[in-house]
């Protein structure tokens, strides 16, 4: 059996993670939408859990927002991922996202296995956390996948 790590540099042999690479990448299947009657259409995504630069995030929205579709990202699924994530930002991950100004109604975040009483409790932090709510962003909790990984804490 491979070690995750061995999957990772085969993975960034073929797909760098690297700055400008992606940021070029950003939008480069929306071609895809010009067809609105076409059975397929592109959206702005980000994978890779805790990977994404403050930079990335806010090219990624904007581009959405131009194009007016969906920036999606994946986050929450690993719990420590998420931890790894607070102490990188010194702060929840969505009050965070909010002071980035990247989230809003074409925003959709999957997983979600993790979520913070002061991401969501507007009565003590109106400010960031009231942007959570009131810019309507979208969950996608993936249940069945949040049940393989059990309950650790």
């Amino acid at each position: 059996m491979r070690s995750p790590a061995s999957r990772a540099r085969r993975l960034f042999a073929r797909v760098p993670p690297e700055r400008d690479r992606c940021l070029k990448l950003l939008g480069s299947q929306l071609f895809r939408n010009k067809d609105k009657d076409g059975i397929t259409h592109g959206h702005v995504a980000l994978y890779g859990e805790g990977s994404a630069s403050d930079e990335l995030y806010v090219a990624a929205k904007a581009t959405a927002d131009r194009a007016g579709v969906i920036l999606n990202n994946h986050i929450g699924f690993d719990l420590d991922l998420a931890a790894a994530m607070e102490r990188n930002w010194g702060k929840p991950r969505f009050v965070h996202l909010a002071e980035l100004g990247v989230l809003g109604a074409n925003t959709t975040w999957v997983h979600m296995n993790l979520i913070r009483d002061d991401e969501v409790d507007l009565d003590r932090q109106v400010g960031t956390v009231h942007r959570l709510v009131s810019a309507r962003v979208c969950f996608a909790r993936h249940a069945a996948a949040a049940a393989t990984l059990g309950s650790r804490r």
